[in-house]
């Protein structure tokens, strides 16, 4: 079991920074690879980048050939290319540590933050057992599917009317990396392939080691915060709304220390974990719609005008794409539908119906309300953030937490919107999901508060 996670991991992470490392040969720019300075998101872009690349790498591959084992072998043999410039570059490491050991002490506290923080989580998603609602019906179900018919194919079963209760139609990200993981353990069991979890959190968590490094506490303990407190026990239990929302949350704080402290490779960091949302969950498309948008214009502008993190973009860009198109195509020929919008007419008519009703306006709001802390903390964050951002215009920390509220509204009001169109009771629908799917507005109205408040220590936020 330990030999398979570890392996899994090594493979995503090795893929991932091949693929990034034949992008930037390609450039002939160091992107993704260039040595960690004092202070710099070393796990970040060390870690978590190549990771997220790795996965969306295998998923694509997976989606394209339909057969896991030639997406394993491909991806085994993009890993490989790298592995010479791997070993010549480990080697330099070794020999500058060797003459200078106290320059690895740094390196080895960022890495013991990170376990402190990672290792627990990792833990708790094996030991868990598959047992309880979207990861036993929906996600690791699939997940199961793929394993068996080795590969995202017909013969997985998806069309088949009866596995129509477990959403068939979903992206299946997640599935694919958790049967993935079972391949490399050999056989599919109800704790390994839950690892897939803990990797999918890993850039959000490899980021706020970051930030404990630098001594950014306020960020750091406030993201760590609303990861935890808000996802608690599903961050393990395999509900993917937790990754969501610790997504939503990595976009907005990468993006902004992109500006802050002008690391642009955090801007392919938050385009990474872009990708990974789109094709994670059918309500990822809409997340990153109202999120990213409004967080690349607070930061356009004030980029740090060198081509080191196109590199980065273009790639998370063209695997967003392709991942995203192909599960498109293959659900198509499939006759796969949303279960909300296999009949448009009909949501329609739901809609309608109660829009105009008092007491299915008083259901919803209140339980919005009830998950966002109160019904004003939106609208009060907002208008205390455009005052800030008004008397204080050169601050872009005042006008990332504009952007960041922008895509808290305007992903919530989306969601109030899908609510009155459901096909199931309105009451029953939110009680059962409302409290998930509303993580990442949380999550983002957070961020947005502590962006809003400008703490600083040696000219830096903390």
């Amino acid at each position: 079991m330990l030999s398979a996670v570890i392996e899994s991991l090594i493979l995503f992470w090795l893929t991932g920074w091949s693929v990034l490392w034949m992008a930037s040969a390609a450039s002939k720019r160091p992107a993704g690879i260039r040595p960690a300075y004092a202070g710099s998101f070393a796990l970040s872009v060390k870690l978590a980048l190549p990771v997220g690349t790795g996965m969306l790498l295998r998923y694509a591959t997976e989606l394209l050939t339909g057969n896991s084992q030639i997406a394993e072998v491909l991806c085994l043999i993009i890993g490989v290319c790298a592995v010479p410039v791997l070993a010549r570059k480990l080697m330099e490491k070794f020999q500058k540590f060797k003459s200078q050991p106290a320059l690895l002490l740094p390196g080895l506290k960022l890495a013991a933050i990170f376990i402190l923080i990672w290792a627990p989580l990792a833990a708790f998603s094996i030991l868990d057992p598959i047992i309880v609602g979207d990861a036993k019906e929906i996600w690791f179900f699939h997940a199961k599917m793929i394993f068996y018919a080795q590969g995202i194919n017909q013969q997985a079963g998806f069309a088949d009317p009866a596995v129509l209760f477990s959403h068939p139609d979903y992206p299946k990200l997640l599935p694919a990396i958790g049967s993935a993981v079972a391949r490399i353990n050999g056989a599919w069991n109800d704790h390994v392939p839950k690892f897939s979890v803990a990797l999918m959190l890993l850039p959000a968590f490899a980021f706020i080691a970051d930030l404990l490094f630098q001594r950014r506490y306020l960020f750091s303990l406030v993201y760590l915060g609303l990861v935890i407190s808000g996802g608690g026990s599903l961050l393990y239990s395999g509900y993917v709304d937790p990754i969501l929302s610790a997504n939503a949350g990595l976009m907005a704080l990468a993006l902004f220390f992109a500006v802050e402290d002008g690391d642009a490779l955090l801007i392919g960091l938050a385009l990474i974990t872009a990708s990974l949302t789109l094709n994670l969950k059918s309500e990822g498309l809409p997340l990153v719609f109202f999120t990213l948008p409004p967080l690349l214009w607070a930061a356009y502008g004030k980029i740090k005008r060198d081509t080191e993190w196109k590199v980065v973009a273009v790639a998370s860009i063209i695997l967003a794409l392709v991942c995203y198109a192909s599960w498109a195509v293959i659900s198509s020929r499939l006759g796969l539908v949303n279960d909300m919008s296999g009949d448009k007419g009909a949501a329609w008519a739901r809609f309608l119906s109660r829009v105009g009703d008092p007491v299915q306006w008083r259901i919803c709001l209140g339980y919005f309300a009830q998950h966002l802390g109160n019904g004003y903390i939106l609208t009060g964050i907002l208008a205390a953030t455009i005052f800030r951002y008004k008397t204080m215009p050169k601050e872009s920390r005042f006008k990332m937490a504009l952007a960041a509220n922008l895509g808290a509204l305007s992903y919530a009001a989306f969601m109030f919107l899908v609510y009155l169109s459901t096909h199931h009771d309105l009451a029953w629908h939110l009680h059962y999901s409302s409290y998930r799917t509303l993580l990442p507005v949380q999550t983002l109205i957070g961020i947005s508060m502590v962006l809003a408040v400008p703490l600083v220590r040696g000219g830096r936020p903390v």
